[in-house]
């Protein structure tokens, strides 16, 4: 876990586009990961992970996610069904 967070530190030092939101996120879905036993992709609802980052929007939750899924940190597949889980799958 720790050298993929360096690398997402290295990288997003030069990133404009990355904020602080960005970045708890992707520290709490990198630990969720280690908690799962480095699966990928992770099958997670947005409200445990909202707990986890402290987001009370969900609106917040999921475009933060989309933005890194489109500045290629990570690919977010959202579900859009209370039932079943968002998947966030992780470059190798």
């Amino acid at each position: 876990m720790q050298a993929a967070l360096t690398a997402f530190y290295q990288a997003v030092k030069m990133d404009y586009r990355i904020r602080n939101i960005h970045i708890a996120i992707f520290t709490a879905l990198m630990i969720e990961r280690v908690a799962q036993g480095f699966i990928n992709p992770l099958s997670l609802y947005s409200r445990d992970m909202m707990q986890s980052v402290k987001i009370t929007k969900t609106s917040t939750y999921c475009k933060c996610l989309s933005e890194l899924s489109a500045y290629g940190y990570l690919l977010y597949e959202p579900s859009f069904k209370k039932n079943v889980p968002s998947r966030i799958f992780f470059k190798q």
